[in-house]
């Protein structure tokens, strides 16, 4: 079974990419990590290119839900049956201090939002858009590291910037 067709087994999934056409959204994080290892995600978070605002009227369009924006950039709905689904604006993300939140800013790109994440396993996104949808764009090979089973930190200063990292880093072992 190819990816598009994985992406596809999954009801909301499909329906979500259905309402929103070719509009440029991505799955990222935890799912795509989680559907390479063969598990179920009961959680999905997504990314935009544009402002999130503009999703909200479509989302709504998968039923009932309970939703609310962040200072972030992001958005977090709340279905019933425990499906959690976070939109997020793509964003670069700078540290003024070690352990303290970020400053956040739009980026330009899906492969600027994979870098500033925390490891290469979860700096993978799967298209959801009509076109293409089930492509796969994994600029810090996440893919390669899940099949050699490494965890691998994109950028120097990372558990400093956030100390949680640490933690995440040894959940994933």
């Amino acid at each position: 079974m190819n990816l598009a067709d994985r992406l596809k087994s999954d009801p909301f999934l499909k329906r979500l990419s259905e309402l929103l056409g070719e509009e440029e959204v991505y799955v990222v994080g935890g799912y795509p990590r989680d559907l390479f290892l063969g598990k179920r995600s009961p959680d999905i978070d997504i990314v935009v290119l544009e402002d999130i605002k503009k999703f909200i009227e479509p989302i709504k369009m998968l039923g009932p839900v309970e939703f609310r924006l962040s200072e972030f950039m992001t958005a977090k709905f709340a279905f019933p049956g425990g499906r959690i689904l976070d939109i997020a604006r793509a964003r670069r993300e700078r540290y003024p201090r070690p352990a303290v939140l970020p400053e956040v800013e739009p980026a330009e790109s899906i492969e600027e939002d994979l870098w500033r994440r925390d490891f290469s396993i979860n700096a993978m996104a799967i298209s959801l858009r009509k076109s293409n949808f089930g492509e796969l764009i994994d600029p810090a090979s996440g893919l390669e590291g899940l099949r050699r089973g490494t965890i691998r930190v994109l950028k120097e200063g990372s558990f400093r910037d956030d100390p949680t990292r640490a933690y995440r880093a040894i959940r994933y072992s």
